[in-house]
């Protein structure tokens, strides 16, 4: 029994020192190639074309180079320690794919971050309507944007809801229209109800005047009102003051000049028996 032992002992010493030199050299190589992988992630980071590209992209791009060189260099150091590569290589993949189905919501919205950062549909700084969220894009991040509303508070929006829904970018063009419809009563006077919009609108530095000039057309006879379309044509960042502002100083005018904005009324006849 004990000669038995011994046997094992030495037949595992002789097999561990005949492992150990290949042992020394994967540890080094390990080292190594840890160092080197490294270096090549920080030479990378210098470089001009880094800088050409949008920092999550190349943040992102300097990951996935590090993480396929870690993949080699783990595969070289298994195949010279005598392990079979081919199952090893099975259970790997076997791996991925569990982990690939773990995540794929994260990484649909990774892919889209990428597709957003190329792409631009939006950037920092965009008024933008998200899946019926309206605000200011902060940050765009590779699995997500923040939106910044108008009431200061920040809104998470998966990116891949961003690509696979409409999308309202307010800044993209630079300018935008006022479209607004006012309601007048049947008694007012349509043209005096013009004239101060009109008045309104050219006076305004804000508007643009070059692109179209404002204008006032009757839009609709409604039950109760005559609905009068106004349009006119502003820089994006001044459509929001303009508009609220201009409602203000009609509804003043209006009340000097007599027109009146009618509003919903009961009549309530009571007959007498």
């Amino acid at each position: 029994m004990k000669n038995n032992i011994m046997n094992v002992f030495e037949l595992l010493w002789t097999e561990f020192i005949a492992w150990l030199p290949g042992l020394i050299i994967a540890v080094f190589l390990l080292i190594l190639g840890i160092w080197l992988i490294r270096l090549v992630a920080k030479k990378l980071r210098k470089t001009k074309l880094y800088g050409n590209f949008e920092p999550s992209i190349a943040h992102f791009g300097v990951i996935s180079i590090k993480i396929t060189l870690y993949v080699i260099l783990f595969l070289i150091i298994v195949s010279m320690l005598g392990i079979p590569m081919t199952s090893f290589i099975a259970v790997l993949g076997s791996i991925g794919i569990a982990i690939g189905l773990a995540l794929q919501g994260h990484l649909s919205n990774i892919a889209a971050g990428i597709e957003i950062l190329i792409l631009k549909p939006i950037s920092d700084g965009d008024f933008v309507q998200i899946s019926g969220q309206v605000g200011t894009v902060k940050k765009i991040r590779l699995f997500f944007t923040i939106l910044l509303t108008i009431d200061n508070k920040q809104v998470i929006i998966p990116n891949n809801l961003i690509v696979t829904t409409p999308l309202l970018n307010f800044n993209e063009e630079g300018i935008r229209q006022l479209d607004l419809r006012l309601g007048i009563s049947y008694s007012s006077n349509i043209q005096t109800a013009r004239d101060i919009i009109l008045n309104i609108l050219t006076n305004d530095p804000r508007v643009n005047q070059e692109i179209e000039k404002p204008y006032v057309k009757v839009a609709e006879l409604a039950d109760s009102s005559v609905n009068l379309l106004v349009r006119a044509w502003t820089n994006s960042d001044d459509y929001m003051n303009l508009q609220w502002e201009f409602l203000e100083r009609v509804k003043l005018e209006f009340d000097k000049n007599g027109v009146e904005i009618p509003f919903p009324q009961l009549t309530v006849n009571q007959s007498l028996n």
